[in-house]
């Protein structure tokens, strides 16, 4: 099996750091929202580089990652631009030597034994109407709840 594992809402908390950029309390949930004059797909657009290279890693991030290093050929696989994504991972995570994917189109690559962990319900529906298997990880995103490792050992078992 091969896990491709995507960073924003998975393993990058993108959306904190946005938030904090833009001065806001909480995620604007896919709406215009006046305070800080942006749509839903412009809200990371607009954000300058210092913000994406500098933004946290998730608390289970380091675990997750490692768990499927372990066990599974896993590549990273992103729609982020890859100057903002591979320095980060590097930084955070300077043990990975994995395989960099970018692309917007994440469903060309979904196959036999070939897992998606993404939190984005569209990327997922469209890798399982490809012929591949995937975890939607919970995220602020959709409507799951938890940290996903439970399904996670379901599925690596």
């Amino acid at each position: 099996m091969i896990i491709f594992m995507d960073i924003d809402g998975v393993l990058r908390d993108i959306v904190a750091a946005g938030c904090e950029h833009y001065g806001l309390d909480e995620w604007p949930k896919g709406i215009y929202n006046p305070a800080v004059a942006v749509d839903y797909p412009n809200f990371f657009k607009a954000l300058p580089d210092s913000v994406w290279l500098d933004a946290a890693p998730y608390n289970h991030a380091n675990k997750l990652l490692n768990i499927c290093c372990m066990h599974y050929v896993t590549v990273i696989c992103s729609s982020s631009p890859p100057d903002v994504t591979i320095p980060w991972v590097e930084k955070t995570f300077p043990w990975f030597d994995g395989e960099y994917v970018f692309t917007e189109n994440k469903a060309l690559l979904a196959g036999k034994d070939r897992l998606l962990i993404d939190d984005y319900t569209n990327n997922c529906d469209q890798w399982a109407a490809a012929g591949g298997l995937y975890l939607l990880w919970p995220s602020i995103g959709n409507s799951l709840v938890g940290n996903g490792f439970t399904a996670l050992e379901e599925m690596l078992c």
